[in-house]
């Protein structure tokens, strides 16, 4: 009966600890920006006072959770960006449907679609359909593509999943060298990429020149779990192909990524 009971109150006191470790997770995201005060974490967290919230920091810096940046001040840690892409991993939309929206947006666009997802601060190309393009008028040995396509830094596809994702994030990719291989009209400037990240968010897509083959425009539209990024589709022609006019080929992207985010939500 005691040993029973000693496990009972174990098992309340781990649900607890873990309660308040969720809560103060969403106290930063409650607050908004990145860095924050001690005295602005203990009075959202609703801890009697600053010595509490302190214990339950320094426990999550030992962890990852958090980062102590200064005397006082704090931030989500990496492990808080690890966990939460890796919850957005197992959003599985169903494979049929996705099937259906990336061959629907290669038919239309005449294109190879693909779909990506986000994978800590790299992609993986879950899905892609050539149409009728042949893997040797790509312009790129196979290596090299592995190389670029998995780099979030590459290519329309990888910014505007880029452009939604965590600042801790965004400054371990950027900081990344461009992958040997992408192509002409790959953005090598810090600042200049940094820089259409707004413009991304507030157009709702990405247009690559270039950037990671060469020969080969893209446009990219972001897939999305709510407020947070899962992926991404796109369509990519040759430059030769590509009309002068893009918008029939954004306003697809843009209309499969809507389809593939209500597919996500769905699963």
């Amino acid at each position: 009966m005691s040993d029973s009971s000693q496990d009972s109150d174990g098992s309340r006191g781990k649900f607890a600890s873990m309660q308040k470790g969720y809560r103060l997770q969403a106290v930063f995201m409650t607050l908004g920006g990145e860095v924050h005060s001690l005295k602005e974490i203990t009075e959202a967290f609703g801890a009697k006072n600053q010595s509490t919230a302190h214990s339950w920091l320094q426990a999550g810096c030992m962890n990852g959770i958090f980062e102590q940046v200064s005397r006082g001040m704090y931030r989500l840690g990496p492990e808080a960006a690890r966990l939460g892409m890796r919850s957005l991993l197992l959003r599985t939309p169903d494979r049929e449907a996705t099937q259906m929206v990336v061959h629907e947006l290669s038919r239309v666009t005449g294109g190879v679609a693909a779909y990506f997802v986000a994978r800590g601060d790299s992609r993986i190309c879950k899905l892609h359909v050539l149409g009728d393009h042949s893997p040797a008028s790509f312009n790129i040995d196979s290596l090299a593509m592995v190389r670029v396509l998995g780099s979030l830094r590459t290519g329309a596809s990888g910014r505007v999943m880029l452009a939604h994702l965590d600042s801790y994030t965004q400054e371990s990719v950027v900081a990344e060298p461009v992958p040997d291989g992408a192509g002409p009209g790959a953005i090598r400037s810090n600042a200049e990429l940094v820089s259409t990240f707004a413009d991304i968010q507030k157009r709702g897509y990405a247009l690559g020149r270039q950037e990671a083959m060469p020969g080969w425009d893209s446009v990219a539209a972001p897939v999305m779990w709510g407020a947070r990024i899962q992926g991404s589709v796109a369509a990519a022609l040759p430059v030769d192909r590509i009309p002068t006019d893009p918008r029939p080929v954004i306003e697809a992207t843009v209309k499969a990524a809507a389809q593939l985010s209500l597919l996500v939500s769905a699963a």
